[in-house]
């Protein structure tokens, strides 16, 4: 029974992560296969503390001045990075801040990123990432 509400806080999670298009489709499909499997309950761990991550993390402007700012959320493609330090305070928003660094680019940028083109793209959230300051990446 325990388990089975962990499994359904972590589909609540993905649904949430979801419905804000933080995710492209092939993740969120993959996930929920995996929440049927026998690693659901740490797969509903790893959503649950990622939708948290989001929950909290900073809105714009919130770490400008800061040296060292934290990166709260990591995206991949093959020669791509993006890590997101701050989340469009609007709900409905789906732009952030981060810092980006790809081949093309291996200095890296910081600039606002549009979370939707970037998953719609193939870009997937690093679900096992830890935030850390962006002076690690960059």
């Amino acid at each position: 029974m325990i388990n089975d509400i962990r499994i359904l806080q972590g589909a609540q999670a993905l649904n949430e992560l979801q419905k804000r298009r933080l995710m492209p489709a092939g993740e969120i499909g993959a996930l929920l296969q995996a929440l049927k499997g026998e690693e659901g309950l740490e797969i509903a761990e790893t959503l649950k503390k990622a939708w948290q991550t989001f929950q909290s993390m900073p809105t714009t402007y919130e770490q400008e001045g800061t040296n060292t700012p934290t990166a709260h959320l990591h995206y991949f493609t093959g020669a791509w990075d993006w890590y997101i330090t701050e989340k469009d305070s609007e709900p409905e928003q789906l732009q952030a801040f981060g810092f980006v660094k790809s081949d093309l680019c291996p200095e890296g940028e910081w600039g606002y990123i549009n979370l939707e083109e970037i998953t719609h793209a193939g870009a997937e959230l690093d679900l096992y990432f830890t935030p850390a300051p962006v002076s690690r990446f960059e």
